[in-house]
C-alpha cells in the first residue's frame, strides 16, 4: 500500500505526516512494504531530515503504520463467530444454473474476491452481477471496464434473458467506469481499504459505539 494513502489516518496525531511521507518517498520509501521490510527503523530514519521528527517519534509512527497495514489478530472462537455471522449475512449472487452453482460452491454468494479467467470470464461476471441486481432491488454495482469493450446492448440482452419484471430497472443501478490506467484503480481500492481499516479500528476502540463510514 502506498504510504500517502495513510495520511488521512495519521494526520490527527501527526500534523506534519504529509511532509514525513514526502521525505520517505524522497528516500525511495513509497509503500508500507518498503517502510516495514527494507531495513531496520534506525537505518531508514538516518535517511530522513531529523528536523521532521525524533527517532522515538519515528519508531512510534513506524508501529502505527504497521498496525494500519496489518490484519487484526483474533482467537479461534472469534474467527468461528465471524464466520457464522458472514454465513448469516450471505447475499444471493449465484448464476442460476444449478450444476454450475454446485461446482462453484457458492463462490459468488459470499463477500470477498472472486477471480475468473478465460475468454468468457467477463460475460459470466456480467451475468452474475445483472442477475444479482435483478433479484435484489436495493443493491448496486460498480463495473470497472479496463478494456473499453463494455456493451450496453449485451447488458440489456442479459437482463431480458433473466425474465424478471425488474430486469431492465436493474441497469439503472449498474455504474460503469472506464479505467485504462489500472494503477489509478489500485489507488482507489487501496484508499477504500484504508477507510474500512479506520472504521474497524474505531469499532475496536469503541465496541459499544456504532462505527460510521466517512
Amino acid at each position: 500500500m502506498r504510504l500517502r494513502l495513510l495520511v488521512p489516518c495519521l494526520v490527527d496525531q501527526w500534523p506534519n505526516v504529509a511532509e514525513i511521507v514526502k521525505a520517505l518517498e524522497g528516500a525511495s520509501i513509497k509503500t508500507t512494504y518498503e517502510l516495514l521490510f527494507s531495513g531496520p527503523p534506525e537505518v531508514i530514519y538516518g535517511r530522513l531530515d531529523m528536523a521532521l521528527l525524533t527517532f522515538p517519534q519515528f519508531t512510534e509512527l513506524h508501529e502505527q503504520i504497521a498496525l494500519l497495514s496489518s490484519t487484526q489478530g483474533e482467537t479461534g472462537p472469534q474467527a468461528y463467530s465471524h464466520e457464522m455471522e458472514e454465513e448469516a449475512a450471505i447475499v444471493g449472487g449465484d448464476t442460476g444454473v444449478e450444476d454450475l452453482d454446485n461446482l462453484l460452491a457458492g463462490a459468488f454468494s459470499a463477500y470477498g474476491v472472486v477471480e475468473l479467467s478465460g475468454s468468457m470470464a467477463s460475460l459470466m461476471a456480467l451475468w452474475v452481477v445483472l442477475r444479482h441486481l435483478t433479484l435484489y432491488e436495493d443493491s448496486d454495482s460498480w463495473w470497472i471496464d479496463t478494456t473499453s469493450d463494455f456493451s450496453v446492448d449485451q447488458a440489456a440482452a442479459i437482463t431480458q434473458a433473466i425474465q424478471s419484471q425488474t430486469s431492465l430497472a436493474a441497469l439503472d443501478r449498474l455504474q460503469i467506469c472506464s479505467a485504462v490506467n489500472l494503477t489509478a484503480v489500485h489507488d482507489v481500492l487501496d484508499a477504500l481499504a484504508v477507510v474500512l481499516k479506520r472504521r474497524l479500528l474505531r469499532t475496536i476502540a469503541n465496541p459499544l459505539k456504532p462505527a460510521t463510514l466517512s
